[in-house]
């Protein structure tokens, strides 16, 4: 496992096309933005574990094609 620290604003890439940026800080709580494309399943791991590595593995998989760019962060959407 990569440990990275960030500050407020800063982000992370992994690949090219996904981008996790540090949106908000506020106490024991942190607020990310994730820049993916829409192929790639986005869900909070602690909802369905098993099959969220099924999926992961299922994504992984897929290959990259116009429609699977990047999707912008939109503050609208949060």
């Amino acid at each position: 496992m990569l440990v990275l620290t960030r500050k407020n604003t800063e982000s992370i890439l992994i690949g090219e096309r996904i981008r996790i940026r540090i949106l908000k800080i506020r106490g024991s709580s942190i607020q990310i933005g994730i820049d993916a494309p829409p192929h790639i399943a986005i869900r909070r791991s602690e909802l369905e574990p098993s099959q969220c590595l099924l999926n992961f593995a299922i994504d992984s998989q897929q290959p990259e094609t116009p429609q699977n760019q990047m999707r912008p962060y939109s503050p609208e959407s949060v």
